[in-house]
C-alpha cells in the first residue's frame, strides 16, 4: 500500500514539475516515520522558483501535492517536499538566529523581536530555546503580523536565597548569585 503511495507522489510531483516547466536531476520519495519525504534535485537556476521567498512557494507546492494525493487516495498522507535541502539550510538558518537573539538579550536585558516568520519557524525557534536558562521566548500578534519575541528571563530571589524563574514560576535549586 505504501509502495503505491511512493508511486503515486513521484508520478505526480512529476506531471507537476512539468506543467512548471521544471525538469529535475533527480527525485526521491521515501517513507520515514509514516511521513511521505520527497526530495527533489534541481538545477540552481530553477531551485529558487520551487522554494520561492522563505519557502512560501514550497510550501504551497507541498499543499497542492498534499490535496492532490488525498484526492487521488482517498486518504491523509502526511508529506514533506525538499528542494536541494533548502528546508535542512533554513532550519540551519533559524537555529543560528535563534542562538545569535538569546545571546544578544542575554546581555543587552532588553526583548528582541524576531523577523516575520511562518507558525512552522516560529515553533522551531521557540524548541531551539525552550531549555536556554537566560532566556523566553513568546509570539505575539494574530495572522501575518504574529512575531515571535525573545526575552531575558527574570529571575527572582526568596529569602532563603532560592531563585525562581518568573517565566515558569517554578523554584530551582540553585542559590542566588
Amino acid at each position: 500500500m505504501i509502495a503505491d503511495k511512493i508511486k503515486l507522489a513521484e508520478e505526480l510531483v512529476i506531471e507537476l514539475l512539468m506543467k512548471l516547466g521544471i525538469t529535475p536531476k533527480a527525485l526521491r520519495v521515501v517513507e520515514e516515520e509514516a511521513i511521505l519525504k520527497v526530495e527533489i534535485d534541481l538545477a540552481l537556476n530553477e531551485s529558487g522558483i520551487l522554494v520561492g521567498f522563505h519557502g512560501e512557494v514550497l510550501s504551497s507546492f507541498q499543499l497542492i501535492l498534499s490535496l492532490i494525493l488525498y484526492q487521488k487516495t482517498n486518504e491523509w498522507q502526511p508529506l514533506l517536499v525538499d528542494v536541494n535541502q533548502y528546508r535542512q539550510q533554513r532550519e540551519a538558518t533559524l537555529k543560528r538566529m535563534a542562538l545569535a537573539a538569546a545571546q544578544k538579550v542575554k546581555f543587552s536585558n532588553q526583548p528582541m523581536v524576531l523577523p516575520q516568520l511562518s507558525a512552522l519557524e516560529r515553533r522551531f525557534i521557540h524548541t531551539v530555546l525552550t531549555d536556554n536558562p537566560d532566556v523566553v521566548t513568546q509570539s505575539e500578534g494574530e495572522g501575518w503580523t504574529r512575531r515571535l519575541t525573545v526575552k531575558p528571563k527574570i529571575k527572582k530571589v526568596k529569602a532563603n536565597n532560592e531563585v525562581i524563574d518568573s517565566a515558569s514560576d517554578s523554584t530551582s535549586a540553585q542559590p542566588a548569585k
